[in-house]
């Protein structure tokens, strides 16, 4: 349906602006970090890179004043979860051949 098309959309947009923003360095960051690249830029210079995907229950929590625990907020059902972090790694793994 239009609502899975979109999903799909909205999944390989977040991949690709994951493989394309200059989150990554090859050697010591600088302290400006302006020697940050791209994972795809440093691929394709010859360097391996590697992302780690963690799914996370939300990404939206808060700590209350004088609780140990983070309460987390705003998740969406767990078949749900599944399905859009499976979505997430797939879309990783074709951008990152369609880029590099």
């Amino acid at each position: 349906g239009a609502s899975s098309e979109s999903a799909v959309r909205s999944l390989r947009q977040a991949a690709k602006s994951l493989l394309t923003a200059p989150l990554a360095s090859s050697g010591h960051w600088q302290k400006d970090h302006g020697d940050a690249e791209s994972v795809v830029k440093l691929c394709l210079a010859g360097e391996a890179q590697s992302l780690l995907v963690v799914p996370q229950a939300s990404l939206v929590s808060k700590l209350e004043l004088g609780e140990k625990n983070l309460k987390y907020h705003q998740q969406c059902p767990k078949e749900t979860a599944a399905a859009l972090f499976d979505g997430f790694v797939s879309a990783l793994n074709v951008g990152a051949r369609e880029l590099i």
